[in-house]
């Protein structure tokens, strides 16, 4: 009987069990976050970087002043070279694909990128879903 009051009254590992309890779930929230956050930081990257490159290219392709004497090809180049710069922020040059068409009067850059994240047991949860497309297309006029 004794053994048993004793046993009843002790309460010393109790929060051992409760950390053992929330602590997983709080680092999966920490960790869900973290992901989140990275996600809409590379896509706003890359809207930016898109964005970017079509106010660029735009001026590339009709200033003939400065940039008369390049060929098309080299006037992608340069547009896709404003791209990498403009995602170099958090995205590496050789995650990005990069677009260019134009017609008579507006010019596209579509970028491109697949952000591979990283989450705690991911694979367990989400099988092999362990990438998310990012895709922006930014059309303007070329004045």
């Amino acid at each position: 009987m004794k053994i048993l009051r004793r046993i009843k009254g002790d309460e010393g590992g109790q929060s051992i069990v409760e950390l053992a309890v929330v602590l997983p779930l709080t680092l999966l929230i920490i960790m869900g976050a973290l992901t989140l956050g990275l996600l809409i930081m590379s896509k706003m990257i890359v809207i930016s970087s898109a964005t970017q490159g079509a106010r660029y290219g735009a001026m590339v392709l009709t200033n003939d002043e400065d940039y008369g004497e390049l060929s098309l090809t080299e006037k992608y180049s340069l547009i896709e070279e404003r791209v990498y710069a403009s995602a170099s922020a958090g995205i590496s040059k050789d995650d990005l694909d990069i677009k260019i068409s134009e017609d008579d009067t507006d010019l596209t850059v579509k970028v491109d990128y697949t952000y591979k994240y990283f989450f705690l047991f991911s694979e367990e949860i989400f099988g092999d879903i362990t990438e998310f497309k990012i895709t922006h297309s930014c059309t303007t006029l070329k004045y």
